[in-house]
């Protein structure tokens, strides 16, 4: 039995070590695993299942549950180190020992030293029958040899970032993530590229080419993620839905984090939520009062047009009411002072309205410039209100006048 894959039984393992022992299943797992690299992309539910699989005998093997056998990125086929580590761990604690994260697929780069690892000559996977553990003072003496090298400097790069970033899962406690939030943490960070749209449809050419650009072919087929066309079954498309994030082999979430300009440490940490019209406060665009272009809406609401295709921000002046809607996304700051449509004009608004109307001296030019609106809409909000019409207001004060006069 491996402890660095996905082990059964480990409950085993525990009832037959000495008593009093400090070793216990979940550290087991945890420490001597390869769950916390596997799960750091599942939901709790799925790693609990797991776990119990890795604790228990049972007829639902742990390695078939978790997707290994079907995977197209392969584990390696020998047990592999670090000279430098090795050399460091017989320093530090006299021996030498096999680590985790050298056994990882798709890397053959040391995060720490940023080496290449060579391989032994001990298979990293038993099948069938059992055989007697090989310690690593005892497999690294025996002949070992170099893998393929990356020769390009930005491929060697590239490998070194994705060992660092497996370096971190690994030290993680890895209780899951929650896949819905992480497909909206995936998505607000497409729609911001223009990757997406914002009603969430993917354009899946320019992703895939993109990709291509990012990585060389011999990166992505050293780690086994090489990209196919851009159809639905295309690695790089299929893990963004929310019914197969799951079935993403954890290598392809960290090349596209990666490709995003993340860290994973700093990818999963982040709060994102999609913003076509940035961070509030926005303006009050409302002309008829003092506080025209202050920066007073504190919320916008988003909501998509009716094709989907383009989202709709709704903001509101606490102060004045007044409401208005504009398509975005913004492109540049400018696009917040832009105006759209207006929904309710607001007390001020409609009031600043009356007062000019009913002034016989001001002329719809200078209404038009004081509430910021064209001549259709004046005369079509005075009757809303219930305004006279002008010429009888005109008519009016002419007559006022002539009796005055008289």
């Amino acid at each position: 039995m491996n402890l660095t894959v996905l082990p059964s039984r480990l409950d085993h393992i525990d009832r037959v070590l000495p008593p009093h022992h400090d070793l216990s299943v979940e550290t087991l797992i945890n420490q001597h695993t390869l769950l916390p690299f596997y799960g750091c992309f599942w939901s709790p539910r799925r790693i609990l299942n797991l776990r119990r699989s890795m604790r228990y005998a049972s007829k639902s093997k742990a390695e078939p549950s978790a997707g290994l056998h079907a995977s197209h990125v392969k584990l390696p086929q020998w047990l592999r180190y670090c000279p430098e580590c090795s050399q460091g761990d017989r320093q530090k604690v006299g021996f030498r020992y096999w680590h985790r994260l050298h056994q990882l697929p798709g890397v053959n780069i040391c995060a720490v030293h940023a080496t290449r690892l060579e391989d032994t000559t001990i298979p990293a996977r038993v099948l069938g029958k059992w055989q007697r553990l090989v310690t690593a003072e005892e497999g690294i003496r025996l002949r070992t040899r170099l893998p393929r090298s990356i020769r390009d400097k930005r491929d060697h790069e590239t490998i070194l970032r994705i060992a660092r970033d497996c370096e971190w899962l690994l030290s993680t406690s890895c209780t899951g993530v929650n896949t819905l939030e992480l497909r909206r943490r995936y998505l607000s960070l497409l729609q911001e590229r223009q990757f997406a749209t914002w009603a969430g449809r993917l354009r899946r050419s320019r992703i895939v080419a993109e990709l291509s650009k990012y990585y060389s072919r011999e990166v992505l087929g050293h780690i086994g993620c090489d990209l196919g066309p851009p159809d639905r079954n295309n690695w790089a498309i299929r893990m963004f839905h929310k019914s197969r994030i799951e079935q993403a082999h954890p290598l392809q979430h960290l090349l596209v984090i990666q490709w995003l300009g993340f860290s994973v440490s700093a990818f999963m940490s982040l709060e994102r939520e999609a913003l076509p019209f940035g961070n509030g406060p926005w303006p009050c665009l409302n002309p008829s009062t003092n506080h025209y272009k202050d920066l007073r809406i504190k919320t916008c609401r988003v909501s998509r047009s009716a094709k989907g295709s383009a989202p709709l921000g709704l903001f509101s002046c606490a102060t004045c009411q007044f409401t208005y809607v504009r398509r975005g996304p913004d492109e540049a700051p400018e696009g917040a002072f832009r105006i759209g449509r207006v929904k309710i004009w607001g007390k001020w608004w409609e009031e600043c309205l009356r007062e000019l109307w009913m002034d016989p001296t001001i002329g719809f030019k200078d209404m038009q410039t004081q509430l910021g609106v064209c001549f259709a809409t004046v005369k079509r909000q005075a009757k809303r209100l219930g305004l006279r019409p002008r010429q009888f207001l005109e008519r009016d004060t002419e007559s006022a006048l002539g009796r005055k006069a008289a």
